[in-house]
């Protein structure tokens, strides 16, 4: 019966150059050569005069939905960030490093120099607790006598103290910018293994050939997937 009454429908409007079809606010399908415009945010199809569709109108978005679009396109766009940083990072890691041992010449290299740095700083520190040792030594002779230590003491006491506290932060700052280094030169280290062996595959794949020593190599795996 419905498809008899859209045939019926259709040869009324048989002189309309299009007919839209919709959904009333009861739910029936309806055909008219006019498009209401109550019914336009709740979609409808074009069809031409034999039925054909030409054009299908899908309901406007909520503002949810819009909301969820918007996070779904930010995040795709975050997504899309991080492989180009990841590639760039590949880039540079292949660019930089021909084996492994390029690698953690490069780690130890960068850690020696802030330990050189702590080294300076723990000295500094030695100094001061010397300098501050002197300054108390005196302050409690004057207390020891029954007079007020200077305000000159006072002060270079508060200023060592002061002193030794910034460098002791210092060397712990520096401590962990090399906990952040390992952390870091032990990805770069996973991932060159990774390029390195996606490297070997493709020149296999396309005959060549790799120069000796360069296709082989010891290396130590924290996990079992990073050997893989």
């Amino acid at each position: 019966l419905l498809a008899f009454s859209l045939l019926l429908a259709l040869g009324t409007l048989a002189e309309a150059k299009s007919v839209y079809r919709y959904t009333d606010d009861k739910g029936t399908t309806v055909l008219n050569n006019v498009l209401p415009p109550e019914v336009v945010p709740r979609g409808y199809t074009v069809l031409n005069e034999q039925g054909q569709v030409l054009e299908i109108v899908p309901p406007a978005r909520t503002q949810e939905q819009l909301k969820a679009d918007k996070v779904a396109g930010e995040r795709a766009k975050a997504a899309e960030r991080a492989r180009q940083e990841a590639r760039k990072r590949d880039a540079m890691l292949l660019a930089s490093f021909t084996n492994m041992e390029d690698i953690t010449r490069a780690r130890d290299n960068q850690l020696a120099a802030i330990d050189v740095t702590i080294s300076v700083a723990e000295g500094n520190i030695a100094r001061l607790k010397g300098q501050l040792e002197s300054l108390q030594a005196r302050a409690a002779d004057f207390e020891r006598r029954g007079q007020g230590v200077p305000a000159p003491i006072t002060a270079d006491i508060a200023a060592s103290l002061r002193q030794i506290e910034e460098s002791e932060s210092f060397i712990g700052d520096k401590r962990g910018e090399q906990d952040v280094l390992r952390k870091r030169f032990e990805g770069d280290i996973v991932r060159f293994q990774e390029l390195h062996a996606a490297r070997l595959l493709r020149t296999r794949a396309v005959g060549g050939t790799q120069a000796p020593g360069q296709e082989h190599g010891v290396y130590a795996c924290s996990e079992r997937r990073h050997c893989d």
